[in-house]
C-alpha cells in the first residue's frame, strides 16, 4: 500500500479549508461586529438603568439565540443557493 492517496486527500481537505476561510471571512466578521454591538448596547442599558444581573444574561443570550436563528450560516461557497 501506498501513502500516495492519503497525502492527495489531506491536500485537497487543506486546499478545501482555507478556501472555505477566505470565502467566510466577510460573513465572520459581521457576525464578530454584530455580537460586540448587542453585548455593548445590552451592558450600557443595564448599568444605565440598575436592572438586576441575571436579566442582563438572560437578555445577552436570548438575542445572540434570536441572531442565530436569523442570520445565515457558514457554508461552502459551492452549497451556497444561486
Amino acid at each position: 500500500m501506498t501513502d500516495e492517496p492519503a497525502d492527495v486527500s489531506r491536500t485537497h481537505r487543506s486546499h478545501r479549508l482555507r478556501w472555505f476561510l477566505r470565502e467566510n471571512a466577510l460573513v465572520w466578521g459581521f457576525d464578530l461586529l454584530a455580537v460586540a454591538l448587542w453585548i455593548v448596547v445590552a451592558s450600557e442599558a443595564f448599568l444605565r438603568f440598575g436592572w438586576p444581573r441575571w436579566t442582563y444574561y438572560a437578555v445577552l443570550f436570548c438575542g445572540l439565540v434570536i441572531y442565530v436563528q436569523v442570520s445565515p450560516g457558514w457554508t461552502f461557497p459551492d452549497q451556497r443557493e444561486p
